[in-house]
């Protein structure tokens, strides 16, 4: 379960005015004002580009740990044959 944090910063950002009236129209739906939706929009957009980001370092990160051990090798035969 998610944790409740209170929204305390503010932040303001311009955006089209249909999508003003998108936010308007869908807060009267779900009975939140707009700039709840937008913070909600906001949150999860950072949250999943968070993710994507981390995702991707751990995938760098196992392809390193896998082959590191024959690149050194590789870099070792390099090495020798100018001997």
């Amino acid at each position: 379960m998610a944790t409740k944090q209170a929204r305390t910063a503010a932040l303001k950002i311009m955006v089209h005015p249909d999508m003003l009236a998108k936010l308007r129209q869908l807060g009267d739906i779900l009975g939140q004002a707009p700039s709840t939706l937008a913070s909600v929009a906001v949150s999860q957009y950072v949250a999943q580009q968070m993710r994507t980001i981390s995702a991707g370092e751990q995938a760098v990160s196992e392809l390193v740990k896998q082959t590191a051990p024959e690149l050194v090798q590789q870099l070792r035969l390099l090495g020798s044959d100018k001997s």
